[in-house]
């Protein structure tokens, strides 16, 4: 398993349990140790850089992928810098992790130096953005009747429809498709700040959009859903 790990010094004696301890005491670096039925079977840290370690015993399960999905999510709920996992270049299996989460791996490689294997291997860096991370994983809101999700380019024709009969010089545009096209790439959902949404009931039927991150968010919905409950039911939602 050490041959996998850069950074842990081989042999790894007590003063280097003690470090590593020292280290993960940092609650900046999110240590985290993976459990199954109370045995430890790896662990990982998401803070000034992603790593994280799995037992042999455990490949191939899936178990690592979901682990780090979560610990991702968690990790951009709030505004952060990119995020960097670097893995040797033969280490398949880990580049196959990264590449199923999105990681987007940097043209060049470098060489890093394994303490336990005492030599230097290529090995290439994978980051993940913020922006990248909310565009492969937008957030769905979920009511009792309704569903609030980011809008995206392929929301053009329903978001034009809505925008029929919009005052000009309001919240709303007015003006070309490729002017409404700019207006949905400028509040596409970044994790924080303005954001359109799109208004689905349970059969994902468009019902409206509203626009979040200027104080009270502005809806935009036809008539006949004005008396229906849709407007408290999404300020509810985007509220929480």
């Amino acid at each position: 398993m050490s041959e996998w790990l850069a950074a842990i010094a081989q042999p790894f004696d007590l003063s280097q349990a003690m470090a590593f301890m020292d280290f993960a005491a940092d609650p900046a670096q999110k240590v985290r140790a993976l459990e199954i039925d109370g045995v430890v079977i790896g662990g990982l840290c998401v803070g000034d850089a992603l790593w994280y370690w799995l037992a042999p015993a455990h490949w191939g399960r899936g178990h690592m992928t979901r682990t780090l999905r979560t610990a991702c999510a968690d990790h951009f709920a709030s505004p952060r810098p990119p995020l960097t996992a670097t893995c040797r270049e033969d280490n398949t299996a880990s580049r196959a992790v990264l590449g199923r989460l999105g990681f987007s791996p940097c043209p060049q490689t470098r060489r890093m130096f394994f303490h336990g294997a005492r030599t230097s291997y290529p090995c290439r860096d994978h980051v993940m953005t913020p922006e990248q991370w909310h565009l492969l994983n937008p957030p769905c809101l979920r009511g009792s009747r309704i569903t609030l999700r980011p809008a995206r380019q392929t929301d053009l024709p329903a978001v034009q429809r809505l925008l029929e009969g919009a005052p000009a010089g309001g919240t709303w545009p007015r003006g070309t498709e490729t002017g409404i096209r700019g207006f949905i790439e400028t509040h596409r959902f970044r994790g924080t700040g303005p954001a359109l949404w799109m208004i689905e009931n349970d059969e994902r039927r468009t019902l409206g959009m509203a626009l979040s991150g200027h104080g009270v968010p502005a809806i935009r919905c036809p008539a006949a859903h004005d008396d229906d409950g849709l407007i408290p039911d999404v300020l509810r939602l985007l509220s929480n």
